[in-house]
């Protein structure tokens, strides 16, 4: 891209890093567009761990940015000098990478270039900062329209994501993957997937078994091997969602602990697709069955059809929202790239209102209390925001790493992934009630059936707490797998485990779990209401799960582009649509 200079500020006479662009690069009108986009947004990221960007300009012809002057190697050349690193050295690396990619992908950008020669070390050995560098060819989160499809990969071949390979939309699980093969090479002494050339070297990312470190290194604890497993695994959906989760496990299986997040991997692409194809011939035979039944004139049972449910249209939105609600006179989203939530005005043909800035990193919200809750995962807190009054949120302090939300009849209850904490918020005070703890990494709550329950994704179980005191109830109910979104209603607590494409429901008083109820490929998220629990499936389709049969009742339903969240209310069925930025509304008995 350029050539890069210790320069003087001549004015605050200090040292930058100055980036100067090659003078092709800078004459080619897409690139410059490019460039000129992305520095503006690399300059917006404020990290203690990310090379900041002080100015991007042109000057007689030519193009430059400014930063920060590191004084220090890159991790490149201290591989390439010292080797395999020590573990715990390895460990605090990742540690401080991670952290600067989660804040990144909270602005809504992903890296798509993690590799040694980007990150930069101060007092390399001796716990000194580590940078992150060059978000020169940073972009927005999934865009279709973007200005990198000109048909070139971005990306270098040792450290490419396999969806990066094939042309097709990256978001931070892309970053993961490439510090995965970063985190590998520090501790095997080469990069996990390095071939005699890069064609080959991109088909083994690809399509090759995922590489055994241990196999390389004898004194790594086995647990590694199963972190680098998910880091590395050749579908998004299978790998780590967050930096930090990557980095906490292998530090945890480095220092011989036992590693946080318990999770099996998906079934391989290929025998995910076997499978699917074999459930399609049953559910083929059973349908003949079925119709043959109804003509037989036997008058044998079976439950009769269920009225055709429709998708009635798509509401544009903020950018790739990740969070719907349904109050008590709007629909609300919630956008983690815009740093918004946004109105849908049912009385209005569900036009979108303006969105809310809310600033952080919201994940989830619920409306309630005259007021929209809004989880901030990057600031650890909960904001409450007034809608209609031009009024700033109001900021609540909650624990580590917030991830969901939900009501009850006099609290707020927050899940917080990072301290394995529930927070009972009052919201009379706007302030914590009560912190208690839960399971290992809980990722999603719901309230329903005389209880506050609990998804916890790191050890696989479902936790129910008293929704008058927030105590834990009993023992923890074992679902398996990385429980992440959950619903109660319709008589159960409907668990889904979007790792293993699993849906589950557990009766709410014997805890008795089903056997997992196989209706779609990939679940997301789940809702209850209207008689069924509605599940949105990573085929861009919703399905209604019969919940006397546990099974699918009539035809999927097409919704946008990667459903994220489901919810019900105000007579329909919503999804957000993180991949073309809609809201689907879902006409249930047509």
């Amino acid at each position: 891209m350029g050539i890069v200079y210790a320069a003087e500020h001549l004015t605050l006479g200090v040292t930058r890093a100055l980036k100067v662009l090659t003078v092709e690069a800078a004459r080619d009108p897409i690139f410059r567009a490019r460039f000129e986009r992305e520095s503006r947004l690399a300059a917006s990221l404020e990290h203690p761990n990310i090379v900041p960007v002080f100015e991007a300009g042109e000057t007689e012809g030519r193009v430059f940015l400014s930063m920060r002057y590191v004084d220090g190697p890159t991790l490149r050349e201290v591989l390439s000098t010292r080797g395999a690193l020590p573990l715990a050295e390895v460990a605090d690396l990742v540690a401080q990478v991670a952290a600067a990619l989660d804040a990144a992908h909270a602005s809504g950008l992903v890296h798509r270039d993690v590799k040694p020669a980007n990150i930069l070390l101060e007092n390399p050995g001796e716990k000194g900062r580590i940078f992150l560098g060059d978000f020169g060819i940073s972009r927005l989160l999934v865009s279709a329209r973007d200005l990198t499809e000109t048909g070139e990969m971005l990306g270098t071949v040792n450290y490419v994501a396999p969806e990066q390979i094939a042309g097709a939309s990256v978001d931070a699980r892309s970053d993961v993957y490439s510090l995965g093969c970063v985190a590998f090479e520090a501790l095997a002494g080469r990069p996990p997937f390095e071939r005699e050339t890069q064609l080959a070297t991109m088909f083994a990312h690809a399509n090759d078994p995922r590489p055994s470190a241990t196999a390389m290194r004898n004194e790594l604890p086995a647990a590694v091997d199963r972190v680098f497993a998910r880091a590395l695994a050749i579908e998004p959906l299978d790998r780590y969602a967050h930096a930090y989760d990557f980095a906490d496990d292998l530090g945890r299986a480095l220092a011989g602990e036992r590693v946080r997040a318990r999770r099996r991997l998906a079934m391989p692409t290929r025998a995910r697709a076997a499978i699917a194809v074999s459930v399609l011939l049953i559910a083929a035979v059973l349908g003949a069955l079925a119709i043959a039944g109804a003509f037989s004139g036997s008058g044998g049972g079976g439950p009769p059809a269920a009225p055709a449910a429709r998708a009635i249209g798509n509401v544009d939105v903020a950018s790739h929202p990740v969070a719907v609600a349904v109050g008590q006179f709007n629909v609300f989203t919630a956008s983690t790239s815009e740093k918004s939530v946004s109105a849908l005005v049912p009385a209005a043909s569900h036009r979108a209102r303006p969105p809310i800035a809310t600033g952080g990193a919201p994940v989830s919200l619920v409306a309630a209390f005259s007021s929209i809750w809004v989880v901030d995962r990057a600031g650890n807190r909960l904001l409450r925001v007034s809608p209609g009054q031009g009024s700033p949120p109001v900021p609540i302090p909650v624990g580590k790493k917030p991830s969901d939300v939900a009501v009850s009849s006099t609290y707020l209850w927050v899940t917080n992934e990072g301290d394995d904490t529930l927070s009972r918020v009052d919201p009379n005070t706007n302030r914590v009630k009560s912190t208690s703890p839960v399971g290992d990494a809980p990722r999603s709550v719901a309230v329903g059936e005389g209880g506050v329950w609990v998804a916890d994704s790191g050890d696989g179980t479902l936790t129910e707490l008293d929704p008058a005191t927030g105590k834990p109830r009993g023992t923890p109910v074992h679902v398996d797998g990385a429980p992440d979104s959950l619903a109660v209603g319709e008589a159960g607590v409907w668990v889904i485990d979007s790792m293993q494409g699993r849906l589950v429901r557990v009766s709410p008083g014997s805890g008795e779990v089903s056997p997992p109820i196989v209706a779609g490929p990939h679940p997301t998220s789940v809702t209850t209401g209207f008689g069924y629990a509605w599940v949105a499936y990573g085929d861009n389709t919703v399905r209604r799960i019969d919940p006397t049969q546990l099974l699918a009742a009539g035809d999927p339903i097409p919704v946008g582009r990667s459903p994220d969240s489901i919810a019900a209310g105000d007579g329909y069925v919503w999804t957000a649509n993180r991949g073309d930025s809609t809201v689907t509304r879902i006409q249930p008995n047509p």
